[in-house]
């Protein structure tokens, strides 16, 4: 992240426990889920807050939230909020793979280091794409 980032928080209640998200005006930085374990109180997914509390990309992410949890089939409509962490902003093979992932595989998919790492045009780089997963920030 740069200095220019006006990085603000965010919470989301979630069947899971608290969800915390955190990013500025140009995308998210970062999504934190509650430690393992069961939540500490069940919670009911609350709808996103009032925009102006908040950056876009965490009233978007709180809307997608909201929806994974409670309207599955809502999650077609709603754009993915845009990402602004710094291992999506660097030209770095796990950049580049972690991109690719983004761009080439569906909500609910699932591929292989394999497959990813055809996608990402090296085929034969199944286990760097394996390390390269080791360092997706949780996004």
């Amino acid at each position: 992240m740069d200095a220019a980032c006006a990085v603000k928080h965010s919470v989301v209640a979630s069947p899971l426990g608290q969800i915390r998200i955190s990013g500025c005006q140009q995308g998210l930085h970062e999504i934190k889920l509650p430690a393992a374990g069961p939540p500490e109180a069940p919670a009911r997914p609350e709808p996103p807050g009032r925009p102006a509390e908040t950056v876009k990309p965490l009233t978007e992410c709180a809307a997608w939230l909201h929806a994974y949890f409670q309207e599955p089939a809502a999650l077609r409509e709603l754009p993915l909020p845009a990402l602004h962490h710094p291992v999506f902003l660097q030209d770095s093979f796990t950049g580049q793979v972690l991109r690719k992932l983004l761009e080439a595989v569906k909500f609910g998919e699932v591929v292989s280091y394999q497959q990813l790492a055809a996608l990402a045009g090296h085929p034969k780089a199944a286990r760097a794409v394996g390390s390269a997963m080791r360092s997706n920030p949780g996004l």
